[in-house]
């Protein structure tokens, strides 16, 4: 995977996966354009940390990195969540998320409150909505 937290690629290295700061994949993927490596893209607590341009940038920096059968997820916080933290730049609900999959040619594959039901989002900082969404060959739009 790729992360910008050295200590988090430091501490997956040496769990034996395959991981790589923003800077080393893009050293190492220099020559190799659109080379389909990830089954899943995954933008765990990232897109809420920018606005609509820079969350449509950053989503479609890696797009080109997903096998053609791969998921592209978004997590982020629910309300109270979202509140919690001075960082955060744009609420994205379930809609926003499928919204921003769809912007891409990605179809809806699962949506789902996690770990409780979407009516606790308001009032616990841990709930979280998730989108699931996969390809859909022929339409992909790669900006």
């Amino acid at each position: 995977g790729i992360d910008h937290n050295v200590l988090s690629i430091e501490y997956a290295k040496k769990s034996g996966c395959n991981a790589f700061t923003v800077e080393e994949f893009e050293s190492f993927m220099k020559g190799r354009p659109n080379l389909e490596v990830f089954d899943s893209i995954i933008f765990p607590h990232i897109i809420e940390h920018l606005n609509d341009s820079d969350a449509r940038e950053i989503v479609n920096k890696y797009l080109p990195y997903l096998k053609c059968s791969g998921s592209l997820v978004f997590i982020c916080p629910q309300e109270a969540g979202y509140a919690s933290d001075t960082t955060h730049v744009k609420f994205y609900d379930i809609h926003d998320l499928v919204h921003l999959g769809e912007t891409f040619g990605f179809s809806l594959s699962n949506k789902f409150s996690f770990p409780l039901p979407r009516v606790f989002g308001k009032f616990l900082r841990f709930n979280e909505h998730v989108v699931q969404m996969k390809k859909s060959l022929g339409k992909l739009q790669y900006n």
